[in-house]
């Protein structure tokens, strides 16, 4: 059985570590705005999964890094995530 980090976000040092030493991989999904983010949320919610959110240059023009980060960070608390 896999031990939570954290709720919430953690390093992705940390992230990754813990699934190396435990055999698991951590999917990562490209989110532009806020409806991608809280879907991605969802399910890794829903499926008690451990979730990488990331966007790339092909996405800062239509939200940058910045306001992204504040975006999830403001709806990471509606979810349970570990």
């Amino acid at each position: 059985m896999k031990k939570a980090i954290s709720m919430g976000f953690v390093s992705m040092a940390e992230l990754l570590k813990q699934a190396s030493n435990e055999g698991y991989a951590v999917p990562a999904f490209c989110v532009w705005n806020a409806e991608t983010i809280e879907t991605v949320m969802q399910i890794g919610e829903k499926l008690k999964a451990r979730i990488i959110l990331m966007s790339g240059p092909g996405e800062f023009p239509l939200l940058g890094p910045a306001e992204l980060s504040k975006i999830a960070n403001s709806l990471v608390e509606s979810f349970d995530i570990q």
